[in-house]
């Protein structure tokens, strides 16, 4: 279904995401989608829906640690821990979303209080 790209979270953090050209008509607005559903399946805590986003060979740099996370199963643990360091009260909340070329995306996005309905 998806096709590696590359989008930018915070100005210092990137992660490809899977995303497939094939599948996307030009008025569709895949990459802001895919976006979406990364940050949701982090604040929802959903491993499983995150891996689907991911391709084999996906990347996670973040300027924060030395080297980026390379290939899924990495990326993935430091997801994980990420999501546990986050507790049940923090989540992602996505500002705006500016597309580029080639599948490319900056995302403006802050760390703040879950929202009563999302910790249901």
């Amino acid at each position: 279904m998806f096709r590696k790209g590359k989008v930018q979270s915070k100005p210092l953090s990137q992660v490809a995401l899977a995303t497939d050209s094939a599948d996307i008509s030009i008025n569709t607005p895949a990459t802001s989608n895919s976006i979406m559903q990364f940050y949701k399946s982090i604040n929802d805590k959903k491993l499983k829906q995150l891996e689907q986003l991911l391709s084999d060979d996906c990347f996670f740099d973040d300027y924060s640690f030395p080297k980026p996370f390379e290939g899924k199963q990495e990326v993935i643990k430091f997801l994980e821990q990420l999501i546990t360091s986050m507790g049940h009260h923090t989540e992602f909340s996505v500002e705006h979303i500016c597309e580029g070329d080639d599948l490319t995306a900056a995302v403006n996005w802050h760390l703040g209080i879950a929202s009563r309905k999302s910790r249901a």
